[in-house]
């Protein structure tokens, strides 16, 4: 129960995330691991842990990309569902009924909950780390032991906003299907 609490908070500071510019949005720590000590290695397990810290950071990329590529449909979904839950308001009037006007209430804004998430989960800022070139190019000889401490440290952020993003995606989607069964019920029962 206190995860689903935290979910939830954090959802709900992605969303505001949506109207505050720049701000950044707390990330759920799903990965426990933390880097390790590397100054035994040799410089072939360094450049084998470089090479691994790259393919992962790409991947985190790649699952981020897909991860707001979803939530744009779903958002796309949900505005949808929106529109019909609303055009339902004829409808709701004609029944004069207080229950019918709660459910179509309840269905707009489980909808709009939903949307807003799917919208955030789209565009709010992900802080994932990565190394830059010109930064990396200011630092002295040699570098691989430095690289690969710094590429072992990073993934982990990366690991937990993708946790996050995907915990929102989980998040609108069920609001949607609050939103769609409500939605149903109002149709049903004022007709």
């Amino acid at each position: 129960m206190t995860r689903l609490l935290e979910e939830a908070r954090v959802y709900g500071w992605h969303v505001m995330a949506l109207f505050w510019p720049n701000k950044e949005a707390p990330a759920l720590e799903a990965d426990p691991n933390h880097a390790g000590e590397l100054s035994g290695w040799g410089e072939t397990d360094l450049e084998i842990l470089v090479d691994e810290g790259r393919r992962q950071l790409d991947r985190q990329h790649e699952d981020l990309e897909r991860i707001r590529g979803r939530s744009q449909v779903l958002l796309a979904f949900g505005l949808a569902l929106e529109g019909a839950v609303a055009s339902l308001q004829q409808s709701v009037v004609k029944t004069d009924d207080l229950g019918v006007w709660f459910l179509w209430v309840l269905a707009l804004f489980a909808g709009a909950w939903s949307v807003l998430g799917a919208a955030a989960t789209s565009v709010v800022r992900a802080d994932m780390q990565m190394i830059h070139a010109a930064v990396l190019s200011r630092r002295k000889a040699p570098i691989l032991s430095e690289l690969a401490g710094d590429y072992a440290a990073i993934v982990m952020d990366g690991e937990n906003q993708l946790a996050t993003r995907l915990t929102n995606l989980r998040h609108a989607v069920m609001w949607l299907l609050v939103a769609a069964f409500l939605g149903l019920l109002t149709w049903v029962c004022g007709t």
